[in-house]
């Protein structure tokens, strides 16, 4: 009984099944898709990356511009909620998230609990099934910029990345205190309790 469970967790790194049909890193948005149906939650965000030579670091060697897009799938409470990453329009990553669920996304019955469910890498998603909605949302893009030394091409790689940052604001009354959940491209990255609601 053990060998097939570790058989489909392997699997579900590399591919995923909708229905009959196999989705695969590689496959086209559209393709997903025509297999999966439409996604429950999508993300999206650009990065810029400057590749420079590592033995004249002014001389550019080339510029990527790439679109990148996060799906959320939720294909009922039988399965867990699956996170597709795209990479210009081409699948790059499939991640599996919590248990997913029938009907409208279900909230924690006891809400005042909220901020001692969630965790830093919770997607928007869990925030929903463990909060319910936001009292506020509030985007606030940014601008990140790093760079890497690439020893083994003798390049420098440099990038700007176009990050979808929000904050959503829980406010569950005067009894209860309040939450700020930060995200990043649709990732918790910060938790703040603020005083008590209203």
């Amino acid at each position: 009984m053990l060998i097939p469970a570790l058989f489909v967790f392997a699997l579900d790194a590399q591919a995923l099944r909708c229905g009959n049909a196999l989705v695969s890193k590689g496959d086209r948005k559209i393709e997903v898709v025509k297999k999966c149906g439409e996604p429950s939650l999508v993300e999206s965000w650009r990065e810029e990356v400057a590749v420079y030579s590592e033995t004249d670091l002014k001389r550019l060697v080339k510029v990527d511009n790439n679109y990148m897009e996060e799906w959320t799938y939720n294909f009922g409470p039988n399965r867990f909620i699956h996170f597709m990453t795209f990479r210009n329009g081409l699948l790059e990553k499939i991640e599996t998230g919590l248990r997913g669920y029938s009907g409208p996304i279900p909230a924690d019955s006891d809400k005042t609990r909220c901020g001692k469910m969630l965790t830093i890498g919770d997607k928007k998603i869990d925030v929903l099934m463990k909060c319910g909605e936001p009292t506020l949302k509030e985007p606030r893009p940014e601008k990140l910029f790093e760079s890497v030394l690439d020893k083994e091409r003798s390049i420098l790689v440099e990038r700007t990345l176009l990050i979808n940052e929000d904050e959503w604001t829980y406010n569950f009354g005067p009894s209860t205190f309040m939450y700020f959940i930060r995200f990043k491209n649709n990732e918790v990255v910060d938790i703040e309790q603020g005083e008590y609601g209203f």
